[in-house]
């Protein structure tokens, strides 16, 4: 086998990437104990995302956390965690 250097693809940057790994970063993280469900949700328009009604996300949200019995989040949250039914953590 010849030694060779690695090649590294290059890749530029999203414009947005530092800001949204320092904003994902920025939230507090639960601690959890194994065994342990967790789910991530991310709710995306598929089309003008970035001038959606927030408001709409929020309501959504709600629906799916009451319709399973989870706690709910502060009115003014931008980021939730919290249990499901005593399910999950």
């Amino acid at each position: 086998m010849i030694n060779q250097e690695p090649k590294y693809i290059p890749f530029q940057n999203h414009p947005l990437r530092v800001e949204m790994n320092d904003a994902l970063h920025s939230r507090p993280f639960p601690t959890l104990k194994a065994p342990a469900y967790v789910l991530c949700l991310v709710i995306k328009r598929p089309v003008g995302a970035a001038i959606r009604d927030k408001a709409e996300d929020m309501q959504h949200l709600l629906s799916l956390l009451n319709r399973h019995g989870a706690t709910l989040p502060k009115a003014d949250a931008n980021h939730y965690f919290g249990k499901n039914n005593g399910t999950g953590t």
